[in-house]
Parts: structure tokens; sequence; C-alpha cells
């Protein structure tokens, strides 16, 4: 991967990606773990215009993130309607412990 910045802000255009970029410590080094990446959306939510459904929040698992290396989890914008301006905030969880949190303001990219 290559950042652009490590600025809160980011361009809300179709193709932006944002995360977090950390390095699993534990052990043994070079097991496997699952990790959950939890997105908050701004309040007024995005919705799918294919399905009605909105969204406020969502969870995605990571299966096999390797103890040791450096993990960058995050978002990308594939779709125009995905993109809500606003502040959103990323959590990286293991089971029940909250590992990392980072919030990006979502400007729209002229």
């Amino acid at each position: 991967w290559h950042f652009l910045s490590d600025a809160p802000d980011v361009a809300g255009k179709a193709g932006m990606q944002f995360g977090i970029e950390f390095r699993l410590e534990g052990a043994p080094v070079g097991d496997g773990v699952t990790l959950h990446a939890a997105f908050t959306f701004p309040p007024q939510g995005i919705r799918n215009p294919n399905t009605g459904e909105m969204m406020h929040a969502a969870k995605v698992a990571f299966a096999n993130m390797k103890i040791g290396a450096l993990c960058l989890l995050g978002y990308g914008f594939d779709n125009a309607w995905e993109i809500v301006p606003g502040v959103w905030t990323e959590q990286i969880w293991y089971q029940d412990r909250m590992l990392a949190e980072r919030t990006f303001t979502v400007v729209l990219a002229e």
C-alpha cells in the first residue's frame, strides 16, 4: 500500500481507501488470528440504493492476520453512494478487546 497522507481528512471519491496501519504483537510470531474492523458512519448513515438498506455501522472479519506482521485494515469507496461526508470511526478488535481506534473526516472531493 501507499499512503497519500497521515492526516485524518479523507477525500470522498471512488477508489479512495483509508484505514489503520499497525503491527500485530504477540506470540507465537507468524500464527494467524481473526481480527474485526468495526466502522461507525456519520449520523446520516449510508443508504444502499440497490437494497434500500440504511447502514450506520459495519463490522468485517479479517481471518488469518499474522502475528508480528505489519497490517492495514480499512475501508475503500467502491461506489459513489458510499461516500458520506462527516466523521467516520474505525476500531480494530481481537475477540472482546479493542486494539486501536481512529476517526477520519470524509470530505467531498472537488
